[in-house]
């Protein structure tokens, strides 16, 4: 018995250091997933949410192409996060996964954030439009509340968190549809588009009034506050800050299917804002002021009673000015 402990013991004290070491068997299979420990980026990353992930009509027809998503897509054109994280790693052995789901409302991303494989270290979410502009959403009536709409993002992120800690999250905004009829209204290809039916009642079909119309975009800009707020409660959410919101899409940026889901084209303009809005954009260098001041990255050059200086903020928007 005696000679059985002896050989025993090595292998009991060895496991206990490595236990003691790493805390868990599988924390030594995920510690590449923290920030510290892997400073250049993730090397799995996922895509959750809804048709704008999915990349539905972006070929010009009623079918995902996800290879165009803003996301994890694979063509050339997109410039997606995929391909700009591959581009700064080549040689890291990158893949991704793309479960969104075109039609997914806020309670269907919980059921996405279960399927996020293991090793996933950055992960991307559109969630909402589909809130305000599937076809089963025909009055004001049958948009949810914005603390429903809420219950579900946090459902999903309890389950990122719990699952995946160490995984970089970004959430995309909801884009402004009320904006993409107010100023393309007018042009007959789109218009005739938008008679799909199903694409978006309220702003596009025949029996939305400026009523209806009103009500999504009150529902989307409460549903991004929703979503920011719900993601700064996590310390590895980031949220897009209301770029992709804040895109104003031309007629070739949106499908010629319905005229609503973006072209590849359209993909590409939503991958460079939310890639510029999100963990990996390229750092700004100190800069100039027009005063001579340096102002560095994450400040404005501000001119007020006490002179011009560099102060912490987002340069002001074209038409408004500053105090």
């Amino acid at each position: 018995m005696k000679a059985v402990w002896r050989t025993l013991l090595p292998l009991i004290a060895a496991a206990t250091v490595a236990l003691a070491t790493t805390g868990t068997v599988s924390a030594r299979a995920t510690r590449h997933l923290s920030p510290a420990d892997n400073p250049g980026g993730p090397h799995r990353m996922a895509a959750l949410g809804d048709s704008l992930s999915a990349a539905w009509a972006s070929p010009g027809a009623p079918y995902s192409d996800p290879t165009a998503s803003w996301s994890t897509g694979t063509k050339t054109a997109v410039a997606s996060h995929f391909a700009r994280l591959v581009a700064r790693q080549p040689l890291a052995g990158w893949d991704a996964v793309n479960l969104a789901v075109p039609g997914a409302k806020a309670a269907d991303l919980a059921k996405q954030a279960a399927q996020v494989p293991l090793g996933t270290s950055y992960i991307t979410i559109t969630i909402g439009i589909s809130n305000v502009c599937v076809a089963s959403v025909t009055s004001p009536g049958r948009i949810v509340t914005q603390k429903i709409f809420a219950t579900g993002v946090r459902a999903a992120l309890d389950i990122l968190a719990a699952d995946r800690p160490h995984a970089r999250i970004l959430v995309a905004s909801i884009p402004d549809v009320y904006s993409i009829w107010s100023r393309l209204h007018g042009d007959p290809d789109l218009t005739a588009a938008w008679r799909r039916p199903g694409t978006c009642p309220l702003v596009f079909g025949p029996a939305a009034t400026p009523a209806t119309r009103e009500a999504v975009r009150f529902a989307t800009i409460g549903f991004n506050l929703a979503l920011e707020e719900r993601c700064r409660k996590f310390t590895m959410c980031r949220y897009d800050n209301g770029a992709t919101y804040d895109l104003k899409f031309g007629k070739a940026d949106l499908s010629t299917y319905d005229g609503l889901h973006l072209s590849i084209a359209g993909q590409a303009r939503l991958a460079k804002a939310t890639w510029n809005a999100g963990w990996f954009r390229t750092r700004r260098t100190a800069r100039k002021g027009s005063s001579g001041n340096t102002c560095r990255s994450g400040t404005v050059e501000l001119h007020d009673q006490a002179g011009p200086s560099c102060r912490p903020g987002r340069p002001p928007r074209p038409g408004t000015t500053t105090r």
